[in-house]
């Protein structure tokens, strides 16, 4: 794992960690929705694993990074999240205008407070 998503999952992880609530696949998918697409299956096993006693028991942020460096299972998962296929979306602008907000239109714009 980079080191750039490495401290990004490991800050996300870390908070849901550090938090009260049970560690859920349900959980687990809405704390990182913004990270990583996770399905059910890899949601549970990572719920999982961060529910045994060593990840509850890290002090700051920097060791549960370490730690999930150094659990296989982990790794494991973030190795086939990485080889899965990403969606790259290229937006290219022709003119002047802004396509979004309606002024790429044909004829005559007519504005006006009525």
């Amino acid at each position: 794992m980079d080191f750039v998503s490495s401290a990004l999952i490991g800050g996300a992880l870390y908070d849901l960690v550090s938090s009260p609530i049970k560690l859920t696949a349900g959980y687990i998918k809405a704390g990182l929705e913004n990270l990583v697409h996770l399905d059910d299956k890899i949601a549970n096993v990572i719920a999982e694993e961060l529910s045994k006693e060593e990840y509850k028991k890290s002090a700051s942020k920097e060791e549960l990074t370490g730690l999930i460096e150094s659990s296989k299972v982990l790794q494991g998962i973030i190795t086939q999240l990485n080889e899965k296929p990403q969606t790259v979306i290229t937006i290219n602008a022709y003119g002047s205008g802004d396509a979004f907000n309606g002024d790429k239109i044909m004829g005559d714009k007519v504005m006006g407070n009525k």
